[in-house]
């Protein structure tokens, strides 16, 4: 990735899901425009990237504090607004502050969602792809938590 790529910027899966640490430039967002982005789900309180001065950027804010989790209302949010952008082929940019605790705990959860991925399996494949990611005992839990809900509880 050259200079004009935002900080900690890969895919998870190509033109379809990436991920960021937080797009702190107007040419960070601009990037993420020219790349087919169109969803920029913002995860952190404490800052709010300019998402109105790229037009074709549609900023969510799903916040939780740094190191913490998500509720099951936030991962199924998350999820919804997946489901919309694949089915419209758009692609969708995940971000936190620094890209890999709140983002790759919701990287994770798309994986057992979209890929079918065990936790354990969704949790290696987010840090394998991006090192440090998932930084808590709390964020891992979420994961099993949204695989349990997703093909455990709707069996019963």
């Amino acid at each position: 990735m050259d200079s004009s790529t935002p900080r900690n910027f890969s895919w998870l899966e190509d033109g379809k899901i990436a991920a960021l640490a937080f797009p702190e430039k107007r040419e960070d967002l601009e990037f993420l425009a020219n790349q087919g982005i169109r969803y920029l789900v913002t995860l952190t309180k404490e800052l709010k990237p300019r998402v109105e001065e790229v037009p074709a950027l549609i900023g969510i804010n799903i916040c939780v504090d740094d190191y913490c989790t998500f509720t099951l209302e936030q991962v199924q949010q998350f999820i919804s607004i997946c489901e919309k952008a694949l089915e419209k082929k758009e692609g969708i940019a995940v971000h936190c502050r620094a890209g890999i605790g709140r983002t790759g705990t919701l990287l994770a959860c798309y994986l057992v969602r979209f890929k079918q991925l065990k936790p354990e399996e969704a949790i290696l494949h987010v840090r394998t792809a991006r090192p440090h990611s998932i930084e808590t005992v709390e964020q891992e839990k979420t994961v099993a938590d949204y695989f349990k809900f997703l093909y455990l509880e709707q069996a019963c």
